[in-house]
């Protein structure tokens, strides 16, 4: 990842949620023009983000809900490694 990929993942979070300043929001846009790899980042947070908030108030299946845990706690298991 390079250093300028690096240096928009911390205000990024306010970035999608709106909370971040002007000059912050300059900055990762103009970053977002010239990576395809943030763009697709940012695209796929984006949806991420409309799914929870058209889904948050559905009731998922316990089974799932338990089957969902252990593959996102494998998954970070496997990339510490």
């Amino acid at each position: 990842m390079r250093k300028a990929c690096r240096e928009i993942l911390g205000p990024l979070s306010d970035y999608l949620e709106g909370t971040a300043g002007e000059k912050v929001c300059k900055m990762i846009e103009q970053h977002l023009k010239g990576c395809k790899h943030c763009r697709m980042h940012v695209d796929n947070m984006k949806m991420i983000i409309t799914l929870y908030k058209s889904w948050r108030n559905e009731r998922i299946p316990r089974s799932l809900s338990l089957k969902l845990r252990q593959t996102i706690s494998s998954e970070i298991r496997r990339k510490r490694k």
